[in-house]
């Protein structure tokens, strides 16, 4: 158990530096309570997590599979579009090795472009997934630079302040500052080239602790939009809605090729892209504002 005391922001800046320091490898499922506790220590004993609880609804998120990732037949099963199995599973932003998670993006061109295919000239399947349900949502949305965020990014991190002000009703400004720096800390982790870090936080919440059914981010190559990763246990209840085999151009534009849509259970046919398999609810377009290339930090190797 971690004790907890009161860290000045400059204290804090040297335990972060020190869990970036001393984690060198990810975790394993065997070892992932106690480099919690350890990095929690650094950081006084506490963990910052902004956690919302959706309405029950239908949820709709984009995911990107390269072409010849497939094996022959895979793309006719859902299954395959969804979380990859845990033997397959390497570490990455929000998972440790051989726990996997569904990272899924709330654009077709940012799912596209986190997984380096936009203007790759190759062809790719792209799935826009359906969950209907309730979710638990971990929220770490402050990156570096604020000023570099999308007007549409800011407005979901400034839905944090108020919770967070509430929960900080009555505590003084120093305290305040404390609280909201130990966050942005911890944001600023799903951001950096180190994925050590948020891997660990993302596991323990997801699948230790089981606290939460979910991370979310800004999109790390743009942060135009904002980036999901989602437990087995979510990924497992999505249906896919529709689905797209796409040719994606060196100029950036993305030509159809196939549509899929659900066919029996858990199946999938394709044909030729018509206007009635085309026309899908909710809205597949292209967000035509949206600007992939406006990068934050060229020092960032932004990958999933």
């Amino acid at each position: 158990m971690s004790r907890i005391r009161s860290l000045s922001v400059e204290e804090m800046n040297l335990g972060m530096k020190w869990n970036n320091d001393i984690l060198t490898q990810y975790v394993t499922t065997e070892n992932a309570e106690y480099w919690y506790s350890r990095c929690l220590e650094k950081l006084g004993g506490l963990a910052s997590y902004h956690t919302r609880e959706t309405d029950v609804r239908s949820h709709y998120w984009f995911r990107t599979r390269a072409e010849n990732t497939f094996s022959k037949g895979d793309e006719l099963l859902q299954k395959s579009f969804l979380h990859p199995p845990a033997n397959l599973t390497g570490g990455g932003r929000a998972n440790i090795p051989g726990s996997p998670v569904l990272y899924v993006s709330e654009c077709m061109n940012d799912t596209l472009l986190e997984t380096n295919l936009l203007c790759s000239d190759e062809e790719v399947r792209v799935t826009l997934l359906e969950f209907s349900g309730k979710l638990q949502l971990d929220q770490f949305l402050f990156s570096k630079e604020l000023s570099n965020i999308n007007a549409r990014v800011a407005s979901k991190a400034k839905e944090f302040f108020k919770p967070f002000y509430e929960s900080m009703h009555g505590r003084s400004d120093q305290d305040k500052e404390r609280a909201f720096h130990l966050h942005r800390l911890m944001s600023n982790a799903y951001l950096d080239e180190n994925h050590f870090f948020s891997s660990l936080l993302s596991h323990v919440r997801m699948y230790v602790h089981k606290q939460s059914d979910g991370i979310i981010y800004p999109s790390v190559k743009s942060l135009q939009m904002l980036n999901w990763a989602l437990t087995t246990r979510i990924s497992s209840q999505c249906r896919v809605h529709r689905a797209f085999k796409l040719k994606c151009h060196l100029d950036g534009t993305n030509e159809i090729l196939e549509v899929g849509t659900p066919s029996g259970k858990d199946r999938l046919d394709w044909s030729l892209p018509t206007e009635e398999n085309l026309n899908v609810e909710p809205e597949f377009n292209f967000d035509p504002s949206y600007t992939p290339y406006k990068k934050p930090n060229k020092n960032i190797k932004a990958t999933r």
